[in-house]
């Protein structure tokens, strides 16, 4: 059996859903896993995804959380940092929204409390305290980096599973959303 075999059985057709509450304000639409997932290929196909975002997601909360510390901490030793900070972790949280309606779509719960997030996240956890403004921004590109990695992968790994909803929205839309973040914190 090929990977891609789990999502081209009838049963795995997609049906489009109206997006409620957006916080962009546009009214796109996510695809919805259709209820007919019954069988044991597809609810491991679906596990699969849901874990897949969720560690994604992980990532996201992980980097909002990092974006609002240092927001705090250079909001007075640089005050234009603080305000780019702030608008990165509304970003990262906006994202996180997002996966955790699609893991939802998929059957799942996402990940929301900090012991389950601290799980699944590959970015390293930062000192207690405040750091340099130089630590910070080495720190969150860092951090960038390590979810960008990850986010890149898990869009690849859920094409070739066939689920190319879960993947546009990894990559595109969470890779570019990170590299426009890092982008500015390099300038």
């Amino acid at each position: 059996m090929r990977p891609t075999d789990l999502f081209e059985t009838p049963d795995a057709e997609f049906t489009l859903t109206a997006t409620k509450n957006r916080p962009d304000g546009e009214g796109r639409g996510l695809k919805q896993f259709d209820g007919a997932w019954s069988n044991g290929r597809q609810e491991e196909a679906r596990i699969f995804v849901r874990n897949w975002l969720n560690r994604v997601l992980a990532d996201c909360q992980v980097l909002s959380a990092l974006c609002r510390k240092h927001h705090r901490v250079a909001r007075s030793m640089a005050p234009h940092l603080g305000a780019m900070l702030a608008g990165h972790a509304e970003q990262q949280l906006a994202l996180a929204d997002e996966l955790a309606e699609r893991i939802h779509l998929a059957g799942g719960v996402a990940a929301a409390d900090p012991w389950r997030v601290a799980e699944l996240t590959c970015v390293p956890r930062p000192p207690d305290g405040a750091e340099s403004v130089q630590s910070m921004v080495a720190r969150l590109l860092q951090a960038h980096d390590i979810a960008l990695r990850r986010t890149r992968a898990g869009a690849c790994v859920l094409r070739e599973r066939g689920d190319r909803i879960s993947a546009e929205l990894l990559d595109p839309r969470v890779v570019d959303i990170a590299e426009a973040q890092m982008r500015e914190l390099i300038e």
